[in-house]
């Protein structure tokens, strides 16, 4: 994962007053597993990463995904791409 992808994470994370220990029992891993993810040390699975959108959504926090996946380019490649997916990406801004 990328050390942006980690930032974007803890940023949303502590944004939404959520600590690493909280975030470690939502996913069933330890403190330090969370601190790898958002250093970008570990992968993260695609699942768990909109999980993790879900359990820290907030207005704000809505906003940083948005900025965020228009940055990495995840908006403009999938509505080329894949049209369908934009769909699936809507509940998570919404």
């Amino acid at each position: 994962m990328s050390v942006k992808t980690g930032n974007f994470l803890r940023g949303t994370r502590m944004v939404a007053g959520k600590t690493q220990s909280e975030m470690a029992r939502i996913f069933k891993v330890n403190r330090s597993t969370i601190s790898r993810i958002e250093n970008g040390d570990i992968e993260m699975k695609i699942d768990d990463f909109w999980e993790w959108v879900r359990y820290t959504k907030t207005p704000q926090t809505q906003e940083m995904l948005i900025n965020f996946l228009i940055s990495a380019q995840v908006i403009s490649d999938t509505m080329i791409n894949m049209p369908g997916v934009v769909s699936f990406i809507l509940p998570f801004v919404a």
